[in-house]
């Protein structure tokens, strides 16, 4: 029973696919039947729309054709689906009967029975079961496709809207008025124009695209896009040709209307020049006076002329920006107009170099450009901003300006010099306390361990080259304790290296060396400590004294601008003022980093004049800014009174705020050396001069003797010093080629030559006075030059070359002279009694000198705590030492000659001694720069100065620039009387800005 049932629930679901398949295919036809249905009659009923109602169409006739439109399409439509409708599922059978006549009945009959229920009769039940086996068995064999064939389904559907859409193609093809007329039906509607008709009244729209003039090039011709782009400035010239009769035509672009006059052949022209771009349409005016408006989008973009595209790099700096190197690369789409490289020096004054000016015409622009920052004007301390400046050919030429990326540059002074050095010393002292760290944090155990001695040799090692780096940072006078350190560390490392070096190291030994490197570590970390401590109260103390200089620049500037009110002098006024700014924030910051390093209370000794100095210029700038002089002077007023206050902050010397046990002693040690030195150098002047008159007379006597001999002197004999004499100044004409010098160094050439002459013409006389005069010559250009080269001593160190050859010149002078001396008859045969027991006195007196200097020699080279004071100070007196006993020596022999050149080359080594010291007592720290500092060479004001930087002397000199440099350095050196002091310092002041 259960398979009997089973087998007609398969028969019936098969009855139901394949009925199914034919009702798919039949639901398929039906919508490609009405869609083909649809197009051609909506189509036929449009392009009758079209021809009829033409190119002007209102939005109620567009959606009343439209809509006529879509109900004849529907109607076809239906005609062709009528036949496929009344396909129900029972009557879907009948299509059976197309294969086989009286199959549909059968389908449709057995489908009808199986949806009944069922009957209770089993004989029932079984002829259904045999009826639908029987039919399944036929229908598997049925062909869906020949049942319902597409094409004889399809063809009088297709045909019709093929026919229907090539007429309407060919149509708008032939006819432009049809296609804009069935355009319009489509458009108009949606249109939101009020009171104004719409349609596609334009049959031709042409541009033609003038580039702009400072661009040139090709015009475009003949554009018919509707979306066009053009440069700005461009010229555009509009042709257009409408469909329908119009009295007027114009086009509306960005809102502006643009007129167009009409030929003879019926086209309407007009042109318009491109600023912005913008949306573009097209009205008419018909004959009876409505306006009409295309319906067609157009617009029209403007192009911005892209700026030139600019790039400024560095290809290489000076380390005192003397000297940098730019490359620069501007590039444009077509021509730049100005190329120009501009220096900003502190936002107040702008210099400007043209690279360019136009003319080349060219495009892209690459080159290299070097700068020279201090020829510029710029001075030490200044921000410059270095960037390009191109100007492109477009309109409006104010706005087609393009700048580069900055380079930003500070040019190096005392200040940003000093702040290096307090930073290596900062390091310096990170470093010697990370050593004694992993010293102390892990003691060293036995044996020892690998890891841990590699570790603490690696941070031992770093310590000696940070030492070496801060060696010139420092103080000349404190170098000695740095070295007594590294001295001390070195051999100590060195010692423990030997020992772990063995194979079994022993313990003992090992204690001791680790216990000697942490207490020289300790000794270290505190040395460091107080030089860091010095560096920054040094700094503070410049800072002030660099602060009150330039109060003294503002105050003559802002004299200057009251009497001219010149614009530049303004300008130099408030970059003065930004200066000062600048340097008191800078002064105020370090004073909030140097809170752990120095005693509070000696810091906040300073904080409140500081902050009332940076009020008080705040109050300057503005009043100089509005133009206010009597305000201007009275901030002025107040900024010195604080100035003044803070100067006295830092350099006051009650108290010793930082290391004051372990410099103070080696300060005084140092002056007392100074002045022991001063009077060693006092009696050694007097010593040869006592020297060069007794030798002066005994020479004359000799000189009369051998004139009355009539006896000769080879010049062949100084040959040698001649040619070394001659050699040294040639090459001091080379190191030194100023022409300011020339005339000192040929007079020095021209006495040689005196010399060789009356040597040959046998005036032995002459010789020995021209031989002193170009010693003395010799020996006074050297100390000018040495002089020249303490204060300037040039960019790469060329006056201080200068000032060593000048040196050996004068050297090979003094050589000469012996020698024509030495050539001279015996002179003790005219000797006196008197001239003999002179000699023996001064022989007394140099050896009385030599022991002071050995005590002072002693003093130098062991300071009050063992270190050295000046060991180059040292070895110059151990010099003149030797020259005092070899001049007591021969004093004692009774040479005259031999002593007196002993005893002026004692003289000059105690002049060179005495220079070191005060050298070292002056310069404090390396930043001050050569023979400057506190409480010496020039002050603030000489430090403030660039090397290179000539000092300009108001009017007229014939005198060499040597000269007027001595007069100026004598003046700042010499103390004038009380009630002229202030008068003389502002005349020299003057003369230095």
């Amino acid at each position: 029973m259960k398979r009997e049932r089973k087998r007609q629930t398969h028969h019936a679901r098969t009855l139901e696919r394949i009925l199914g398949r034919l009702r798919r295919r039949s639901m398929m036809l039906i919508a490609l039947r009405a869609l083909l249905g649809f197009m051609a009659g909506c189509g036929a009923l449009l392009l009758l729309a079209a021809a009829l109602l033409g190119p002007i169409v209102s939005p109620v006739s567009a959606v009343g054709a439209l809509m006529a439109s879509a109900l004849t399409g529907g109607a076809l439509a239906f005609h062709f689906i009528r036949p496929l409708i009344p396909l129900s599922p029972d009557r879907i059978a009948m299509l059976f009967e197309r294969q086989e006549p009286g199959l549909g009945r059968a389908a449709r009959s057995a489908y009808e029975l199986e949806r009944e229920e069922e009957s209770e009769s089993r004989g029932s039940a079984a002829l259904r079961r045999a009826h639908l086996e029987e039919l399944t068995k036929k229908l598997e064999h049925a062909r869906v496709e020949a049942i319902l064939p597409v094409r004889a389904a399809l063809i009088k559907p297709a045909l019709s809207a093929l026919v229907i859409g090539f007429i309407g193609l060919a149509a708008n093809l032939v006819d432009g008025d049809l296609k804009a007329g069935t355009l319009a039906l489509f458009r108009a509607p949606f249109h939101t124009a009020e009171d104004l008709a719409t349609g596609e009244i334009i049959r031709l729209y042409r541009v033609d695209i003038e580039p702009p003039e400072y661009r040139g090039g090709e015009t475009r011709r003949g554009l018919e896009s509707a979306s066009l782009e053009a440069f700005e400035g461009s010229t555009l010239h509009f042709s257009l040709e409408p469909r329908v009769e119009a009295d007027e035509l114009i086009v509306l672009f960005d809102e502006e209307r643009i007129s167009l006059e009409r030929d003879r052949r019926g086209l309407y022209h007009g042109t318009h020049r491109l600023s912005r771009g913008g949306r573009l349409v097209v009205r008419l005016k018909t004959p009876k006076g409505e306006w009409v408006e295309d319906l067609r989008g157009r617009a029209i973009r403007a192009i911005p002329d892209p700026l030139p595209r600019l790039e400024l790099s560095e290809l290489h700096r000076d380390e005192d920006l003397s000297r940098v190197l730019l490359r620069y690369e501007a590039e444009d789409d077509h021509e730049l107009a100005s190329l120009d490289l501009i220096l900003s020096i502190d936002g107040y004054r702008e210099i400007r170099r043209a690279i360019d000016d136009g003319n080349s015409s060219e495009a892209v622009l690459r080159g290299i450009e070097t700068l020279d920052l201090r020829e510029e004007g710029a001075e030490p301390g200044d921000r410059i901003s270095v960037y390009l400046e191109a100007r492109d050919r477009g309109r409006p030429p104010e706005s087609r300006i393009v700048r580069s990326e900055a380079l930003h540059y500070e040019i190096p002074s005392p200040e940003s010099e000093r702040r290096q050095n307090l930073n290596r010393i900062d390091a310096a002292l990170g470093v010697t306390l990370d050593a004694l760290a992993d010293r102390l944090d892990e003691p060293r155990v036995h044996p020892v361990d690998d890891v841990r001695e590699e570790r603490i040799i690696r941070s031992t090692s770093a310590v000696l080259p940070a030492l070496r780096e801060i060696e010139n940072s420092i103080a000349k006078a404190d170098r000695p304790l740095l070295q007594r350190f590294e001295r001390a560390l070195r051999q100590e490392a060195h010692f423990e290296a030997e020992i772990l070096a063995r194979r079994s190291p022993p313990r003992a030994p090992l204690e001791r060396a680790e216990a000697r490197i942490v207490e020289a570590l300790r000794e270290g970390v505190l040395l460091l400590d107080d030089l860091r401590a010095k560096a920054r109260v040094e700094d503070f103390q410049e800072i002030a004294l660099e602060l009150e200089q330039l109060r003294r620049e503002i105050a003559s500037l802002l004299a200057e601008w009251a009497r001219t009110d010149h614009p530049d002098t303004k300008r130099d006024l408030l970059r003065a003022i930004a200066r000062a700014e600048r340097k008191l924030d800078a002064l105020r910051a370090r004073m909030a980093e140097s809170g752990l390093d120095l005693p509070r209370e000696f810091v906040n000794q300073g904080e409140q004049p500081s902050l009332m100095s940076s009020e008080e210029l705040m109050s300057l700038r503005e009043a100089v800014e509005s133009g206010s002089i009597r305000d201007a002077e009275a901030s002025l007023l107040a900024l010195e009174r604080e100035l003044h206050s803070l100067t006295s902050a830092f350099t006051k010397e009650e108290g010793e705020p930082l290391g004051g046990s372990r410099f103070g002693p080696r300060q005084k040690a140092l002056a007392e050396a100074i002045e022991a030195v001063r009077g060693l150098e006092a009696e050694s002047q007097e010593l040869a001069r006592e020297h060069v008159t007794l030798r002066r007379n005994v020479a004359e006597r000799a000189l009369e003797r051998l004139e009355s001999k009539n006896q000769r002197i080879d010049p062949h004999r100084l040959k040698d010093e001649l040619d070394a004499l001659r050699s040294a100044v040639e090459e001091l004409r080379r190191v030194l080629p100023s022409a300011s010098d020339s005339d000192q160094i040929a007079r020095i050439a021209g006495r040689v030559n005196d010399v060789v002459a009356a040597l040959e013409s046998g005036d032995i006389a002459e010789a020995s006075e021209m031989a002193a005069e170009a010693q003395a010559e010799a020996v006074g250009f050297y100390r000018d030059l040495a002089i020249r080269s303490s204060m300037f001593p040039g960019r790469r160190g060329e006056m201080r070359e200068a000032a060593e050859v000048a040196e050996h010149v004068a050297e090979g002078a003094t050589r000469l002279r012996a020698g024509v001396d030495s050539s001279l008859p015996d002179l003790n045969e005219g000797m006196r009694a008197s001239e003999r027991r002179q000699l023996e006195e001064l022989s007394r007196r140099h050896r009385a000198v030599s022991e002071v200097a050995e005590r002072v020699e002693s003093a130098l080279r062991e300071g009050p705590d063992g270190a050295p004071l000046s060991e180059e100070a040292a070895a110059a007196l151990r010099v003149a030492t030797e020259h005092l006993n070899e001049s007591a020596a021969r004093a004692s022999e009774r040479d005259p000659i031999a002593s007196s050149d002993s005893a002026a080359m004692a003289r000059e080594a105690l002049r060179k001694t005495r220079e070191i010291l005060e050298d070292y007592q002056r310069n404090p720290s390396p930043s001050s720069g050569e023979g400057g500092g506190l409480g010496g060479g020039g002050g603030a004001e000489g430090r403030s100065r660039s090397s290179s930087e000539r000092v300009k002397i108001p009017g007229e000199s014939r005198a060499p620039e040597d000269e007027r440099r001595r007069r100026i350095r004598d003046g700042l050196r010499d103390q004038a009387p009380p009630d002229y002091r202030d008068a003389v310092r502002r005349y020299y002041e003057e003369l230095l800005r």
